[in-house]
């Protein structure tokens, strides 16, 4: 059952179980059980990209990957990333996020 999952110390962690750990009198940390995220299919990929409006070149760029990997993945040539994943995950739930964070500006 615990297959799915990677045991971490971390401080920020969404949708998981923490129990804070003592390690001393002024510090501690967060023991999480981390879910492994879903796959994401590259026609699931593009629809989410189109769905915010976005260019491959641009999409790539936030992710922090080259366009040609952007392009593999979207083909499903090649699988996407956990850590591009998790990314994807948090736009597709909330398509505003990069905008209200700042991240991404719309050119006028």
């Amino acid at each position: 059952m615990t297959e799915n999952y990677e045991t971490l110390d971390i401080f920020d962690v969404m949708d998981v179980h923490v129990d804070e750990v003592k390690i001393d009198e002024r510090h501690s940390t967060r023991a999480c059980i981390v879910k492994k995220p879903p796959k994401i299919s590259g026609e699931e990929l593009k629809s989410i990209r189109e769905r915010l409006k976005l260019s491959q070149s641009t999409f790539a760029e936030i992710l922090g990957c080259q366009r040609s990997a952007l392009s593999h993945w979207e083909r499903g040539k090649r699988e996407v990333p956990e850590m591009a994943t998790r990314l994807i995950e948090i736009l597709r739930d909330d398509p505003d996020y990069l905008f209200k964070k700042g991240i991404v500006k719309e050119q006028k």
